[in-house]
């Protein structure tokens, strides 16, 4: 595993970031996400300014433990939640799950985020369900942790 020496916050916003572009090479035409208006940071925008379908990105707890000396290895938790609108409460459950699990192969495709983590491992998978954002508004969401070996 190699032990990453930058700066703690340069190097997180570079893991959110790669997170960012991936997602956004699939919107592209054609590509998987392509569908998707949005790809927004939970971090740094308004919910009034999301607009479905759209994936959230969200920065969670970094999970700390001790590897030795001054290496430490960081499990940051990212959450990738799929919003999607739907009049059918059944349907608006299935694109949600399955934009979120559009999102989900895509970022595993690249388990290294372009060599920013040692490893991007699936967390959970939280599938839609009864309940419902708003009226009209679903979600699901693919959670992840970055994996990084940190010479601190």
């Amino acid at each position: 595993m190699q032990t990453v020496e930058t700066p703690l916050d340069q190097h997180l916003e570079q893991i959110i970031q790669a997170i960012l572009d991936r997602l956004e090479a699939a919107r592209q035409a054609g590509g998987a996400l392509s569908d998707v208006l949005h790809i927004v940071r939970g971090d740094r925008v308004r919910t009034s300014k999301v607009r479905p379908p759209s994936l959230w990105v969200f920065p969670s707890p970094d999970n700390i433990e001790s590897a030795g000396g001054t290496t430490n290895v960081h499990k940051i938790e990212y959450i990738i939640v799929a919003l999607v609108s739907n009049t059918d409460p059944e349907e608006g459950q299935k694109a949600a799950n399955n934009l979120a699990a559009r999102a989900y192969t895509v970022l595993l495709e690249d388990r290294l985020l372009g060599n920013t983590v040692h490893d991007f491992k699936p967390a959970r998978f939280d599938q839609s369900y009864g309940d419902q954002l708003s009226e009209n508004t679903f979600a699901a969401a693919a959670v992840f942790n970055a994996i990084v070996r940190r010479r601190e």
